[in-house]
């Protein structure tokens, strides 16, 4: 054989595809980026971070939390998909896809068990 060698080429996606699914990730990640950028502004207005010590006394549910989780968790899932579609790098597609429908089912989950609970009057 010659000095060349062969290399195996997968099926490519559309370049439509590819770019309106790094379009979409890239909104879903700086969507994630404002989130968490508004969770960490509304905690140092609180004076939380200027305190460090208080974070363990917040005594409750602080919404700046839901904030600062969900932001980060759209960023990181924003960051993958993005590269994954500009990558074609289907292990980044495949965590990206598998948070997204855990994500959607357990929401669906969560709507279903607050629509069972009907009120009767009696």
């Amino acid at each position: 054989m010659s000095g060349k060698q062969q290399h195996f080429k997968g099926p490519e996606v559309s370049c439509c595809v590819k770019y309106f699914l790094f379009g979409f990730n890239i909104v879903f990640w700086l969507l994630g980026a404002a989130f968490l950028a508004i969770g960490l502004w509304a905690w140092a207005e609180k004076g939380v971070l200027s305190n460090i010590s208080s974070i363990t006394d917040l005594g409750g549910f602080d919404p700046v939390w839901l904030f600062i989780v969900v932001g980060g968790i759209m960023f990181v899932l924003g960051f993958a998909g993005c590269i994954g579609a500009l990558r074609e790098n289907t292990f980044l597609l495949k965590f990206v896809s598998s948070l997204l429908a855990s994500w959607v089912a357990h929401a669906h989950s969560c709507r279903s068990e607050t629509s069972d609970l009907s009120f009767t009057a009696g």
